[in-house]
């Protein structure tokens, strides 16, 4: 194996360890109880909704988020279903990596 390979091989080895691990990206308050949002954070300077899947390293940022629609994700009965149903397919998100 050459070097390349091998350093390429335990990157992927170190992203699928932090995915496993459940590692909250820095800056995100964890969402309790939801099965599909590991962590949340909302700046209302720019409207932007950074949010983070479970078992995901990665941290989608939705840009023009309202300050309401933040709220009712908020006080959402399942804040899963809210963000499949009023925050993915409206707002378009820009993944980076985890912080």
């Amino acid at each position: 194996m050459n070097i390349r390979k091998a350093i390429f091989s335990l990157s992927v080895l170190a992203v699928s360890c932090l995915a496993a691990s459940g590692a909250l990206a820095p800056g995100l308050s964890a969402v309790k109880g939801s099965r599909l949002i590991q962590g949340a954070a909302y700046d209302p300077a720019t409207e932007t909704l950074r949010i983070q899947l479970v078992n995901s390293i990665d941290v989608y940022h939705y840009r023009g988020v309202p300050p309401e629609v933040y709220e009712a994700f908020l006080g959402a009965e399942s804040r899963g279903r809210y963000y499949a149903e009023h925050i993915k397919p409206v707002y378009q998100a820009d993944p980076a990596e985890a912080e």
